[in-house]
């Protein structure tokens, strides 16, 4: 009985831990030094920081690097041996957590900073629907094949995990210059992509259904556009974060008008629209146990 009390006590200390941080947009970003007459002033203190936390580093005004770290001073001393590193471009965040709330605490901010926007594309595509809600977006997409060839390497996704595995978005694929498919995720964007072009059981049906180009990826020249729908509203200067139900709907009105707009050849005629290929995000059995998709 002692064993199982602990293990919810710390269970429930876990949980509070992770319900007291911080929204990522409240955390403060600055240089993790400063040349002063030539010498090198830090600006983290050691004693404050030589604990365990969440290192958060930022490239301009895009987060491209999180992780949790033993001790955050020595991770910001590292920079200091990063070649090319140019003070003027990087700032950094750093939040102190106990060393048992690290795994969650990655977690939580992680989430958060998929509702940041990774572009302006979907601004720009309702200001260009203004005049006309059905008028063809491509200038505004972004295409790029999904894989790239690297030595040693069968094949590396040239989408980062980081950037859309909690993200949500419309994603399009082009088969030899052509918009075949249009689909959707409020979820995980990474996943429900390269979904795709993973083998996928031929005999599966229903709501299972999945359009898949494994077969042909190496027959036909695919490339993708993702548009991300951010999670957070900006106004006068407050930042507030979207209902799940908001980010569905704008998730979903977007899907549905492309899908007008292209008239992909795989889209399921035989679904409405508002059933894509989000309803196979739970699906992981091709996943075997693993933790991350086998590409």
């Amino acid at each position: 009985m002692l064993k199982k009390d602990k293990t919810k006590s710390v269970l429930s200390k876990r949980q509070n831990i992770t319900e007291k941080l911080p929204n990522i947009w409240e955390l403060e970003f600055k240089k993790p030094f400063e040349i002063v007459n030539g010498k090198r002033r830090w600006n983290f203190p050691p004693r404050e920081y030589n604990t365990s936390g969440i290192y958060i580093l930022k490239e301009r005004s895009k987060i491209i690097d999180l992780r949790m770290a033993l001790s955050l001073y020595n991770m910001v001393l590292k920079l200091n041996k990063v070649k090319g590193y140019n003070t003027e471009i990087y700032t950094v965040a750093l939040c102190c957590v106990p060393k048992e709330s690290l795994k969650k605490s990655l977690v939580h901010f992680t989430k958060q900073i998929a509702k940041y926007p990774l572009g302006c594309t979907i601004n720009q595509l309702y200001d260009f629907w203004e005049k006309d809600s059905m008028r063809d977006p491509s200038m505004f997409l972004q295409f790029q094949t999904p894989y790239e060839m690297k030595e040693n390497i069968k094949r590396a996704c040239t989408y980062r995990r980081f950037d859309y595995r909690y993200r949500s978005g419309v994603y399009l694929i082009r088969e030899n210059g052509v918009v075949v498919y249009v689909g959707m995720s409020t979820s995980n964007l990474y996943q429900v992509l390269y979904n795709h072009f993973t083998p996928y059981p031929s005999d599966r049906a229903g709501l299972h259904y999945r359009v898949e180009y494994s077969q042909t990826l190496n027959i036909h020249s695919y490339d993708v556009a993702i548009i991300d729908i951010p999670g957070i509203n900006k106004s006068d200067g407050k930042i507030t974060e979207l209902s799940t139900g908001e980010i569905r709907a704008k998730v979903s009105d977007l899907e549905k008008r492309l899908i007008a707009i292209y008239k992909p050849r795989d889209n399921r005629r035989d679904v409405p629209l508002d059933v894509s290929v989000e309803s196979n995000k739970e699906d992981k059995s091709w996943l075997q146990g693993e933790e991350e998709a086998p590409f």
